[in-house]
């Protein structure tokens, strides 16, 4: 991690939300409401807050209804199944828990979490922004279940993916990039524009797998590079590069992420600041989560001791 740098927590809200939601098969309280994606959920922001100590934090989320890429390719992500009502029913107790974290929320119509992430990472790290000099000494932290953000990941930016449940983190840098996939994160998103993506039905470039999607990125650098570069590819392999031109190009359309989404972003009004103790309190007890009283305790006396409780029952979040 960088300790001498100010943490941003920019996190995928829906990513975490289907995660918690898998990771953990069947849990109800003594109702019997389900309450798997709840404490999964609950589970990752109290572990994220423990082992970051993050001065500012948002959440993003994607929004029901058609997006640009559904224009662009009308099968996108046809073949995904739709999610269980069990977990629709658990996403407005997620949302209060967010809410009574006093997490900044972000979610815009006919764009995905992931483009308002880019966004955020954009204006957090463009030196043409009027803010730059405030944020360039801010590292910003993707939380993620989702490898298309990978293609964010710089000097300044992370991305954290869980492990184990949600225990453990995996954070993603430059070089784990690197040394997982043999590529650069800039190279992310020409490398699955070229393969595809099976989750999300995109048919990148038909016969061109993984490993040779690796190797001519290798070679080449980008796409751009592989198509300038023809001849000097392995017959076989170079006509499928040429007759999938049109679904490479389509392709890299619904891969690479936009960064150009209208959202109010001001880094001050997204500080970790006072939250209402008692009422994250309160929801625990209810949905009997009782090991998540015990990390909300912990998490407690990180505060200043100096500092009191005001009359709201919110706490000052103040961390080293």
């Amino acid at each position: 991690m960088f300790p001498d740098q100010r943490k941003l927590l920019i996190i995928d809200g829906n990513a975490l939300i289907h995660r918690a939601f898998h990771a953990i098969p069947h849990l109800t309280n003594s109702a019997g409401i389900p309450t798997n994606a709840v404490y999964g959920f609950a589970s990752m922001i109290l572990n994220l807050l423990l082992k970051m100590h993050p001065q500012y934090i948002v959440m993003t989320y994607d929004l029901k209804g058609k997006t640009f890429r559904d224009d662009i390719y009308t099968e996108y992500k046809a073949t995904r199944a739709a999610a269980p009502q069990e977990l629709y029913d658990q996403i407005p107790q997620i949302k209060k828990l967010v809410q009574a974290f006093n997490i900044p929320e972000f979610a815009v119509e006919g764009f995905e979490a992931d483009d308002v992430i880019a966004t955020i990472v954009k204006k957090m790290n463009d030196p043409k922004s009027a803010d730059y000099a405030e944020y360039k000494d801010v590292h910003s932290y993707v939380v993620t279940g989702d490898r298309d953000t990978f293609q964010l990941i710089s000097p300044t930016v992370s991305v954290i993916t869980p492990h184990k449940g949600f225990n453990e983190i995996i954070i993603y840098t430059p070089e784990k990039v690197k040394e997982e996939f043999g590529i650069t994160p800039e190279q992310f998103c020409d490398y699955k524009t070229l393969r595809g993506d099976t989750s999300d039905n995109i048919p990148g470039v038909p016969g061109i797998g993984e490993k040779t999607a690796t190797d001519l990125l290798q070679k080449f650098q980008t796409i751009d590079g592989i198509y300038a570069n023809l001849d000097k590819i392995s017959p076989a392999v170079a006509k499928k590069l040429t007759t999938g031109i049109a679904s490479m190009e389509m392709s890299r359309q619904l891969v690479c992420l936009t960064s150009t989404v209208d959202i109010d972003f001001d880094l001050d009004k997204c500080t970790m600041h006072d939250f209402n103790v008692h009422e994250v309190m309160d929801m625990f007890q209810a949905l009997e989560f009782r090991s998540l009283i015990k990390k909300l305790t912990d998490l407690n006396s990180k505060y200043d001791e100096s500092r009191k409780a005001d009359v709201n029952g919110t706490l000052p979040l103040v961390f080293d």
